[in-house]
């Protein structure tokens, strides 16, 4: 059997696809699967027949050549090994990478926009990955409004480019009080050369497997021998969050994940037992939550760049009522007024 390779190709299509998902026939199937636990329930989740999705699946076996899905009568259908190994690495990988593909997918749609005449303005925005901004992109460019070109970094990588003028805007978790990244905050919006556009609350906590089988319901116990952290990169807001909570205690983190999906992620494939992050990203991974403490997420510009067409539309559209209650939809966020 010759080595398989992954193909990535663009496709047209009317309705938008979504942030950082990949769409494969094969990894709805198995996820299908998974979930329903037999492949007549999967097939009417997917809205195929019981034999098109068995034989579909055959199919796959044998390009593959291994078997994917357990199954003999009576039982529940299950995931192989395998299957298992594909489905939640393609997963982890999207959720790594989601803020990468995000970014292609909107350049790609400017393109296309650009090529048909329609293509919108276009605004520089550094910022740590957040769902409210995903959910921003989407509102301004499927109304034709504007192009948020993302660049992700750390909330202190996102105020370093705003400080330095290589944005037009930037977005960042504000950090524990009495943190250097906190200091440095202040000290940029200090003299009132920038200002915030949007101040969103959100819900953080512990992102645990579901169930909390380590029982693990305050920041403290992460600190206990064989509990696997996930980390955060250092100059993340969030990464300063648990430092903050876990201040004095030596705790060896399992690896640094970009954003609160991707911890969501590691620690619902089992890389990690627990994982600081949002609401948000928690329930979205299928993981138990518990809340610690409300924290903050600002979008920023430099005071100068409010004269900027782009910019004006955009603090426009964050004064709706509209946007207010579409950030209330994500769990765990509200927006907080001027």
């Amino acid at each position: 059997m010759a080595a398989q390779h992954v193909h990535l190709q663009l496709q047209f299509a009317d309705a938008p696809q979504a942030d950082g998902a990949l769409d494969h026939p094969l990894l709805a199937m198995l996820a299908a699967v998974q979930a329903a636990g037999s492949i007549q329930r999967a097939a009417a989740a997917l809205g195929v027949s019981y034999r098109h999705l068995w034989g579909a699946l055959k199919r796959w076996e044998g390009q593959l050549g291994q078997p994917l899905v357990l199954w003999t009568q009576g039982h529940p259908a299950r995931l192989t090994p395998a299957a298992l190994r594909l489905l939640t690495g393609t997963r982890l990988a999207c959720a790594r990478q989601a803020a990468q593909i995000d970014a292609l997918r909107a350049a790609m749609d400017q393109a296309l926009a650009a090529a048909q005449g329609t293509a919108p303005p276009a605004l520089a925005v550094v910022a740590s990955p957040e769902p409210v901004l995903a959910l921003l992109r989407r509102r301004l460019q499927a109304a034709g409004l504007l192009h948020l070109q993302l660049q992700a970094d750390t909330s202190w990588g996102a105020l370093r480019a705003l400080a330095e003028g290589r944005c037009a805007v930037a977005a960042v978790h504000r950090p524990p009080p009495g943190t250097p990244f906190d200091a440095g905050l202040a000290a940029l919006l200090a003299g009132g050369a920038h200002r915030v556009l949007l101040h969103v609350q959100r819900r953080q906590g512990l992102m645990l497997a579901p169930g909390n089988p380590l029982l693990l319901e305050v920041p403290p116990a992460l600190a206990r021998p064989g509990v696997r952290v996930v980390g955060r990169p250092a100059g993340s807001g969030t990464r300063a969050l648990l430092e903050q909570w876990l201040a004095g205690t030596a705790l060896a983190l399992v690896g640094e994940e970009p954003s609160h999906d991707a911890a969501a992620a590691a620690v619902a494939c089992g890389l990690g037992d627990a994982a600081a992050g949002t609401e948000a990203a928690a329930l979205a991974a299928g993981l138990h939550f518990v809340p610690v403490q409300h924290d903050d997420w600002l979008l920023l510009t430099a005071s100068a760049a409010l004269q900027q067409p782009a910019v004006q539309t955009l603090q426009q559209q964050l004064q709706a009522p509209a946007w207010h209650a579409a950030v209330a939809t994500l769990p765990g966020h509200r927006v907080v007024p001027d």
